[in-house]
C-alpha cells in the first residue's frame, strides 16, 4: 500500500526530462538532494571538490539515470555544463 502511494507521488511530481545541478554533491546534504532528484527521474550534474566522494555518489545514482560529474573549476564549470548539453531546473548552492 505504501509503495503504491509513493509511486503515485513520484508520478505526480515526476522530474523526467528535467536536469538538476547539485554543488557539494559528494557531501551528506548534497548527495541526499541529488538522490531525491534522481529518484524522481531527473538527470543529475554533480559538482564537488572531493572527486573520490563524487565518484562514489555518481556510482550510487547511475542506476536511476544520467549522472555526470563536473570537476569544480569555477572558471569553466558552466561552460562544461554547456558541453554536456544540460539545461537545469535548479542549482543547489553548497558552502563548507
Amino acid at each position: 500500500m505504501i509503495t503504491r502511494a509513493f509511486e503515485s507521488v513520484k508520478e505526480l511530481f515526476s522530474l523526467k526530462g528535467r536536469r538538476a545541478v547539485v554543488t557539494g554533491g559528494g557531501g551528506g546534504i548534497g548527495s541526499a538532494i541529488a538522490r531525491g532528484f534522481a529518484e524522481f527521474g531527473a538527470d543529475i550534474a554533480l559538482i564537488d571538490l572531493d572527486a573520490e566522494s563524487m565518484e562514489r555518489v555518481k556510482g550510487e545514482l547511475e542506476s536511476h539515470g544520467y549522472v555526470v560529474f563536473i570537476p569544480p573549476n569555477v572558471k569553466h564549470c558552466f561552460r562544461n555544463l554547456g558541453e554536456e548539453k544540460l539545461s537545469f531546473i535548479c542549482l543547489i548552492p553548497h558552502k563548507k
